[in-house]
Formats: structure tokens, C-alpha cells, sequence
């Protein structure tokens, strides 16, 4: 049995990820971009 190197959770992420550090963010500090990422996903959360 293969177990797939990647999954949906993970993929959604990079696309967060992906869509939170433009050219305009591109310095950003890691810690902000974990922080903001962490946000957009779990907003629904925080209503």
C-alpha cells in the first residue's frame, strides 16, 4: 500500500500560502505569513 506524498489540507495550504505572499508581501516575515495563512484558514472559526 502507497501512501500519497501529498493530500488535499496540504495542497490548500500552499494555495493559501501562495495567494497571501504576492510581490506586494513579499517581505513578509515567516512567522506573519504562518499567522496570516493560519487566519484565512480557520476564519469561519472565529465568526
Amino acid at each position: 500500500m502507497r501512501i500519497p506524498a501529498t493530500s488535499v489540507s496540504v495542497e490548500r495550504c500552499f494555495s493559501t500560502a501562495g495567494n497571501v505572499v504576492t510581490r506586494k508581501r513579499a517581505s513578509l516575515s515567516p512567522e506573519n505569513v504562518k499567522l496570516l495563512v493560519f487566519l484565512h484558514q480557520n476564519k469561519q472559526l472565529m465568526i
